[in-house]
């Protein structure tokens, strides 16, 4: 029987060798992509990233050529401060050739390959994947902002299609980094004595780092409010005042003023200072 598997990298994971210059690195942002065995057990991976030329852009200052790249499972090792979460689930042949359709001719299906970290990256890529054989998560097919950040998402929604969910972790994360580096250079004894200050420390740091993740992973349907926002924002301008006497300008006490700006299409009125030159 066929399977899917989903693969979260998280940062600090091996990059074996980078597209632009084959030169092994270590992923800045963490990835996500998907791959399918057939029933003979051979795999077929597919990755959605910024192309060779463009590797390393997030395309957050405009998209950049994107690219669907085959070879992300063997390109993506856990390391020890990094760790790999794979997902995997029985699908049908049915499936297996829905998604490798899509991932073999994405923009068939609509998918554009322009990437874009915030609104077109592998997170979105993944999750659209998976849309066409009926997962997808609670909120918005484009799923969190960072790849770790979907693991529970992923599992849940897989579960709630498939069942059973094989997952499998593997490699450290940098705590469990910075835990080794710890015992491995503390004086003997060191540890002991310190272990509930030392606990108290990496729970406080863990969820510093949780929190600040949590404002910074908003979904697709909340980021696209935020661009909303931000584009009636910066379509509003401030007055140009041109003080033609030359003898300057003030303006009036809000309180008795008689102007009212008028904001959101006139339904909203609100009391505003009056400007005038000086006489």
């Amino acid at each position: 029987m066929p399977t899917l598997t989903v693969h979260i990298a998280e940062t600090g994971t091996t990059i074996v060798a980078c597209p632009k210059d084959g030169q092994p690195d270590i992923s800045k942002v963490g990835h996500v992509w998907y791959s399918i065995t057939d029933n003979t057990g051979n795999e077929k991976s597919f990755g959605f990233a910024p192309d060779p030329q463009h590797e390393g852009q997030s395309g957050l200052m405009g998209d950049v050529p994107g690219f669907v790249y085959p070879n992300d499972s063997t390109n993506y090792l856990p390391s020890d401060k990094g760790k790999v979460t794979t997902l995997t689930v029985s699908i049908s042949n049915e499936q297996y050739a829905e998604l490798y359709d899509f991932g073999s001719y994405p923009t068939e299906h609509d998918f554009v390959l322009l990437y874009n970290g915030l609104t077109n990256s592998c997170v979105d890529f993944t999750w659209t994947a998976l849309s066409k054989i009926g997962v997808t998560p609670y909120t918005s097919h484009q799923g969190k902002l960072l790849p770790v950040s979907n693991v529970q998402d992923l599992a849940t929604a897989l579960h709630d299609r498939f069942g059973d969910v094989q997952m499998e972790v593997r490699g450290q994360d940098i705590t469990d980094y910075a835990w080794d580096r710890l015992a491995a250079t503390a004086p003997a004894g060191w540890l002991l004595e310190n272990a509930s200050s030392i606990y108290q420390w990496e729970r406080h740091l863990s969820d510093a780092f949780a929190e600040s993740v949590a404002k910074l992973d908003m979904t697709g349907d909340n980021y696209r409010k935020y661009l909303a926002a931000k584009q009636q924002s910066a379509s509003q301008a401030s007055p140009i005042v041109l003080d033609l006497g030359q003898n300057g300008v003030e303006t009036t006490a809000l309180a008795s003023s008689s102007v009212h700006d008028k904001r959101n299409k006139a339904t909203l009125r609100r009391q505003a200072r009056q400007m005038r030159g000086v006489q």
